[in-house]
């Protein structure tokens, strides 16, 4: 396992993450696999890679504005697909103003992988953040 502190608490949560993945532009962490065995997308070090089997599309964590985890839209609807109704997709909102949805799963207890997976990717892009902020720091005092 990784010394990252998050990449061992996303492996250790239940949910559709695995360790590792591949990508020859970006370097994958881990790779959100749906119950049908297709890899939907994949957390990298600076962002999410959608459909990383596919037509690939790179998101920075820097341009993420709502990963959906403090949504209150969000818990309701894990509460109500906890309840039986239809999956929905996580939405998370760049600072374009565009939304993503990203289908996720539901596991057999009903607990849907929603709000799992928007903490996972709200502490990824606050842990991005800080960093970003920090080698801007750095930087400054170089100069």
């Amino acid at each position: 396992m990784s010394d990252d502190p998050v990449l061992a608490r996303m492996l250790r949560v239940k949910s559709g993450l695995r360790a590792g993945g591949s990508s020859p532009h970006h370097e994958v962490i881990a790779t959100y696999w749906t119950r049908s065995e297709n890899a939907l997308f994949a957390f990298c070090r600076d962002g999410l890679l959608l459909d990383p089997e596919g037509v690939q599309r790179f998101i920075p964590f820097v341009v993420i504005a709502d990963a959906g985890y403090y949504n209150r839209d969000m818990v309701e609807r894990a509460k109500r697909m906890r309840l039986g109704s239809t999956p929905e997709p996580l939405s998370i909102t760049l600072t374009s103003g565009e939304v993503i949805d990203l289908p996720l799963n539901v596991h057999d207890d009903g607990m849907p992988d929603l709000l799992t997976i928007a903490g996972l990717i709200e502490q990824r892009v606050r842990i991005f953040q800080a960093e970003q902020r920090r080698e801007g720091c750095h930087r400054k005092s170089l100069n």
